[in-house]
């Protein structure tokens, strides 16, 4: 069951990786909270550290794009790399 919920949110994340991109411009316009963060700006979108950057140069405040990046972006990002990590250490001991 956890090998396949890493290949599923690995596999979102491919997607998503694949859409901002080569349609960085589409990504903008349909993800929610994206346009909040400022005007489109190509390199911004293909450079996820950014995100980080932005949200601390805006005081780190907790609103709705902070809401986005922390649960919508960083939270299943840690967790599908946790999993991974106890999955291999499972196979590696079992």
């Amino acid at each position: 069951m956890k090998h396949a919920i890493l290949i599923l949110v690995g596999g979102i994340y491919l997607l998503t990786a694949v859409f901002m991109f080569v349609a960085p411009q589409a990504f903008y316009d349909t993800t929610p909270g994206v346009s909040m963060m400022g005007p489109f700006n190509q390199h911004f979108i293909r450079d996820a550290a950014f995100h980080i950057w932005l949200w601390v140069a805006r005081g780190v405040p907790l609103d709705q794009v902070a809401f986005v990046n922390a649960f919508g972006i960083q939270l299943p990002a840690w967790l599908a790399l946790a999993s991974a990590v106890r999955l291999k250490e499972t196979r590696r001991h079992g």
